[in-house]
């Protein structure tokens, strides 16, 4: 016998499942039609518990079921009890009546009425087709964020490859920010009135924190952030580059001969390539030692074949293993362009799910490692990297 809370629970999980998906129907669902039986007693069972079935029953007699709902009874003829009038089914007709039964009647009508309304505003079959994909999105919107929706699709969608700032938009309460927020809602809609969700705008290029060592290779400049299309113009001749993933780092390197030393970004540190006099230098890296670390060490040498790790080793990772922490995230799949020495160290971080951040490890012995990196003698293979033997002591 199913009770009244079994049918809302039942309700929730239909809503949950669905209402994505009426979104993009042509009637937002209110064609739909379901039904839910509520496996009424049997004569065994109602004698064995008159009662239950009693209350079972009057339950559904006073239950308030909203519009669009409606309970099928069905009598039986029982030789020990007589005919009785007993609730057999709930029949649901719309997507709104199935909100209403969930208890989400007030989100479907905000969903149901935002949809309706860009559907009649832009009646188009991708449109729709997009509508149920963005549903959380469509959620967080106010009256006034949708009439600043419409005019940042529309005028995207008549002024490709604008070529502008996001803060340059000719549309009023539209900033930076609001872009920012609502920058997926905004290329997926997009997306369906021109096929491609590329918005054209400009972007800051990105900028690299770049610390002069050896102040004869660079004269006056010695510390400044710029993008790698103003670093390309330099006409430097470093005998190396140290590309560190802590910033901190770059900030803290004494002044040593013949240097300079840039802060990485992550993955992006693959744009440094471009840079003729990191090109040419000898490259040596210094990341986590982790399997992010490892994978961003891989993604270098790819572009820059003669990149040097420092302090990724396997023996670096066994003499501070003490300060190792667990890897919340750690990266799966292979990880290319590694020596193996550097394979090795991230079998043993995989082993354990673990990572060594580089500020873990004490200072002077970085520098130290770093400085004998530098100053080995012995001809260097980009699959041999300096440092990846013995360690300072």
């Amino acid at each position: 016998m199913r009770t009244v809370a079994n049918l809302k629970a039942w309700a929730t999980t239909k809503y949950r499942a669905g209402h994505r998906r009426w979104l993009g129907s042509d009637d937002l669902g209110a064609g739909l039609e379901l039904s839910y039986p509520l496996n009424p007693p049997t004569e065994t069972i109602a004698a064995a518990d008159t009662s239950a079935v009693i209350r079972w029953a009057s339950a559904w007699r006073e239950v308030g079921l909203p519009s669009g709902v409606s309970l099928d009874w069905r009598q039986a003829h029982w030789r020990s009890l007589g005919t009785q009038q007993l609730p057999a089914r709930v029949n649901v007709r719309g997507a709104t009546a199935v909100a209403a039964l969930a208890g989400t009647s007030g989100q479907w009508h905000m969903l149901s009425g935002i949809s309706a309304r860009l559907r009649q505003r832009w009646p188009s079959a991708a449109v729709a087709n997009a509508l149920p994909s963005l549903a959380a999105a469509l959620l967080k919107l106010d009256d006034a964020d949708e009439q600043r929706l419409c005019a940042v699709v529309e005028w995207f969608r008549d002024h490709p490859e604008p070529g502008l700032f996001g803060r340059q938009l000719p549309i009023e309460g539209v900033d930076t920010k609001w872009l920012e927020r609502h920058s997926s809602l905004v290329q997926r809609l997009v997306a369906a009135h021109t096929g491609s969700a590329e918005l054209g705008l400009r972007r800051e290029a990105r900028r690299f924190r770049v610390r002069v060592l050896d102040a004869s290779i660079a004269g006056e400049l010695l510390d400044f952030n710029a993008p790698t299309s103003e670093l390309g113009r330099l006409d430097w001749r470093p005998q190396w580059v140290l590309i560190s993933e802590n910033l901190q780092t770059v900030s803290a390197l004494e002044p040593m001969p013949g240097g300079i030393a840039v802060h990485g970004n992550g993955l992006v540190v693959t744009e440094l390539a471009a840079v003729p006099w990191i090109a040419g230098a000898r490259v040596l890296y210094w990341g986590d030692l982790d399997s992010h670390g490892l994978a961003i060490l891989g993604a270098l040498r790819a572009v820059l074949p003669q990149t040097e790790s420092v302090l990724m080793s396997a023996e670096v990772l066994q003499r501070f293993n003490h300060l190792a922490v667990a890897d919340p995230t750690p990266r799966r799949g292979p990880i290319g362009h590694l020596t193996a020495g550097e394979a090795r160290a991230l079998e043993v971080l995989r082993d354990g799910d673990v990572r060594l951040e580089q500020e873990r490890i004490p200072w002077p012995f970085a520098v130290a490692t770093i400085t004998q990196a530098l100053n080995s003698a012995r001809s260097q293979h980009p699959g041999c990297p300096p440092g990846s033997g013995a360690l300072p002591t």
